[in-house]
């Protein structure tokens, strides 16, 4: 009996077929290269391990019902020419599904970043061509260029300057939700950050940016601060405001702006030499040159319960004749009060004055534990989480008799509630309707309960009002719903 073969195992073994002779091809283009070692030697087995992983469960960043399948290739800590890098980024992101991409600590450069960006925007012209046809499947996502499935990027530590490239790259992978950018030199292309800011705002599924070490100036109104607040408050997204069916647009919840020259957005005017001032600005300090923390931007303080506050001073004004300026007058501050869904916003290593880092901590705090009440609220709303109990019809036929029972005897024994025995006269009534003894409660108790309620008049010739009857009603409903537990 002839074993047939799988037929993903013979669609990655024609994939590794086709990438070997598309950067084989790649490679003799411009300069006669040779297929480079280290790029075979770790694209293969990644390929390989498709065919042995079962499909990852789909991300929150994913559309439902497709898998996160796709290459995991790791280039890192490779060396090679930009003729070289040019070929194997070229030939893996025109036949590899990759949907994780790291270049870690590789010379790959502004060049083959803009190699790599324009690859990917070429293919997603074509690729949104070929969906607008073709409703995603799993066999469609297996098949489909590294534009449409990438979903992670690491490129820490490859010597960026320009983040230009970068904006057409997030432009051109609609899947991708974390990219780590760090230990760059993008700080050294203001624009470009500008650019790679609005291209996040506009960006539907990106989760995580880690902008971590890269020289970046908070200068007082550049483009970098606006550019920043501006991506703070646009990727903060209400459940209420995403449309039933619509693609699922996910809010920013992590950045990463730790080690950065941020703090410059606070320098004093006339102030020539960047570095030198900067070094005056004492980490965790609040205190610039010539001026005191009192005079300028104040600590917080820090009450007995260990509650963080700021003093009155942090509200702007004027101290001491220096003008105070105020913790929230600072962009990121201004951007994160508008913002609820942010869970992570790194600023240490910047020499920001003590009382922004605890407000913005503050509010952190707050973000996260709204968006885990949300959770919480989202899980109880959800029939898979919680299906509906059954009850039995003993015990809902014993409920409303006993209920309804009460009720009568409120009515034959000509009584109601007192308007002002409680500010909740419906639970009066529920209690004191057949003067019945709770648990823990003494005969005094009891006897307190009973003059809830007065005589209106004999039970022939009663005469209830409209309220005291919606109050009745109220109050034999609410005790019914309680007793099955259905709210």
């Amino acid at each position: 009996m002839t074993h047939s073969p799988d037929p993903d195992e013979l669609h990655w073994t024609h994939l590794t077929r086709r990438w070997l002779s598309l950067y084989n091809a790649c490679c003799h283009a411009v300069e006669e290269e040779e297929m480079h070692p280290g790029v075979v030697s770790r694209v293969i087995p990644a390929i390989e391990a498709i065919t042995t992983s079962p499909a990852s469960p789909p991300s929150p960043s994913t559309d439902s019902g497709v898998s996160s399948s796709g290459v995991a290739l790791d280039l890192s800590r490779l060396c090679m020419t930009m003729s070289e890098w040019a070929a194997a980024l070229r030939s893996v992101a025109q036949v590899l599904p990759l949907r994780r991409l790291v270049l870690r600590d590789t010379n790959v450069g502004d060049a083959g970043l803009r190699t790599l960006a324009n690859e990917l925007a070429t293919l997603s012209a074509s690729t949104n061509s070929y969906l607008s046809r073709v409703r995603p499947t799993l066999s469609t996502h297996l098949t489909l260029p590294s534009s449409f499935t990438l979903e992670v990027l690491n490129l820490s530590g490859t010597g960026l300057t320009d983040a230009r490239p970068l904006s057409l790259l997030v432009s051109a992978c609609p899947r991708l939700h974390t990219m780590n950018l760090s230990y760059n030199h993008l700080g050294s292309s203001p624009t470009g950050l500008a650019l790679l800011c609005t291209a996040l705002q506009l960006h539907p599924r990106i989760v995580a940016v880690d902008l971590s070490h890269n020289c970046i100036q908070g200068t007082r109104g550049g483009v970098v601060m606006a550019g920043f607040a501006e991506l703070v408050v646009a990727r903060s997204v209400k459940l209420s405001d995403v449309p039933s069916g619509a693609s699922a647009a996910v809010p920013l919840r992590s950045l990463d702006l730790s080690h950065n020259l941020l703090g410059c957005y606070y320098l004093t005017r006339g102030s020539t030499n960047v570095v030198d001032v900067f070094s005056d600005l004492t980490l965790g300090e609040s205190h610039l040159k010539h001026v005191s923390d009192d005079q300028y931007l104040p600590r917080d303080g820090i009450d007995d319960a260990g509650t963080r506050h700021l003093r009155a001073d942090d509200c702007g004004g004027f101290h001491g004749g220096v003008r105070v300026e105020a913790v929230t007058a600072f962009p990121l501050v201004t951007a994160l009060y508008l913002n609820n869904s942010l869970q992570s916003l790194d600023l240490r290593g910047n020499g920001l004055p003590d009382a922004l880092m605890a407000y913005v901590e503050a509010k952190l705090h707050v973000n996260r534990r709204t968006s885990k009440q949300m959770g919480l609220m989202m899980a109880a709303d959800d029939p898979a989480e919680h299906p509906p109990r059954l009850l039995s019809a003993e015990r809902v036929d014993e409920v409303l008799r006993a209920n309804l029972q009460r009720g009568l005897r409120q009515v034959c024994g000509g009584t109601a509630p007192q308007a002002d025995a409680s500010a909740h006269p419906a639970e009066a009534t529920d209690r004191a309707g057949d003067g019945r003894k709770e648990e823990g409660e003494d005969d005094e108790a009891l006897s307190t309960k009973a003059k809830t309620t007065v005589p209106l008049a004999p039970s022939h010739g009663a005469l209830w009002s409209t309220t005291e009857v919606n109050e009745l009603l109220q109050s034999v409903v609410q005790s019914i719903a309680a007793e099955l537990s259905l709210m």
